[in-house]
């Protein structure tokens, strides 16, 4: 799962999980829908710890997603299985509101299912992990004192190094080009980032033992995230322009992750309306705002319109 994706899927089941008003327990519900659904949301924590944290479920903390082969593979039934025990439940029995929630619950782990599965991001994509490796709620969410993010951040620091070794050896190779330059680009920041900004924002936290800690997983973390953008730098000889998903992958995406249907023909002619209409709105408004100029010295007059 991509960066985008990452989000989006956090974003579903976080609004599921209000709707639902889902308790933090797995034990029966009320009635066998509600525990279903608690169950889901509890397991996609489980499956997706940094997803957890970022919800406010803190006994997640410093906890990273099994990567492996096995832990992949997991994730991949646990969401098959999701998506047929949701679709067994008659909705004649379900009210309104639980007919929305099994609708959304299955569409979003389709959508998370297309990303790990079809289009095999895991195995294609750097981008699928850098969400879920980016340590800013611990350094900028005040969730709990210095202190204890701080435990928290140490622990997560000292899941980097497992977690960039599973990387590697999941991104098979050759990879695009623009895939190159993004592991470079977000590995690298990250190996830069953990023994400059990441100490600075704990600095004086915590007894000497604990500061110590620190430094040492850091360094750790920033010397494992170098070396993964040292490899993906590596890999540039070798790369390929092409990352495209094909039309095929293409229309079952929009399907899995945005439940739109309309042919890719239909759906382009529709586009290269909206975007000659819009063309035609920008002109006319140049030719007020900027009589007699072209379109992109009208924009560039916008651009320089700033307010004081």
């Amino acid at each position: 799962m991509g960066l985008r994706q990452a989000l989006l899927a956090a974003a579903a089941v976080s609004s599921l999980s209000a709707c639902a008003t889902v308790p933090r327990s797995t034990a029966p519900a009320a009635n066998p829908w509600q525990a279903f659904v608690a169950n889901y949301i509890e397991a996609t924590f489980r499956a997706s710890p940094p997803f957890a944290v970022s919800s406010g479920r803190h006994e997640f903390d410093g906890r990273l997603p099994d990567w492996s082969p096995a832990g992949l593979a997991r994730e991949k039934q646990r969401l098959d299985n999701a998506i047929a025990l949701a679709t067994a439940f008659d909705p004649a029995l379900l009210t309104p509101e639980q007919r929305f929630e099994r609708q959304y619950l299955i569409a979003q782990a389709r959508g998370s299912l297309f990303w790990l599965s079809v289009a095999d991001q895991p195995h294609t994509n750097p981008a699928y992990y850098a969400g879920a490796i980016d340590p800013s709620v611990y350094v900028t969410v005040p969730y709990a004192p210095p202190a204890v993010r701080l435990a928290a951040y140490t622990r997560y620091l000292r899941a980097i190094p497992g977690a960039a070794k599973q990387i590697k050896a999941n991104i098979r190779t050759p990879m695009p080009i623009s895939f190159v330059d993004y592991s470079k680009n977000a590995f690298g920041g990250f190996a830069e980032y953990f023994p400059g900004d990441g100490l600075k924002a704990f600095a004086g936290v915590g007894t000497n033992g604990q500061q110590a800690e620190l430094r040492t997983a850091s360094l750790a973390a920033a010397q494992a995230m170098k070396g993964l953008a040292s490899w993906a730098e590596a890999q540039r000889p070798r790369a390929r322009a092409n990352f495209a998903l094909g039309s095929q992958r293409f229309q079952q995406m929009l399907y899995d992750t945005e439940m739109v249907d309309t042919p890719l023909a239909q759906l382009e002619t529709i586009g290269r309306a909206d975007l000659a209409s819009n063309q035609a709105l920008l002109r006319a408004a140049c030719a007020r705002w900027a009589a007699g100029k072209s379109i992109p010295d009208c924009v560039d007059k916008m651009n320089a319109n700033k307010p004081s």
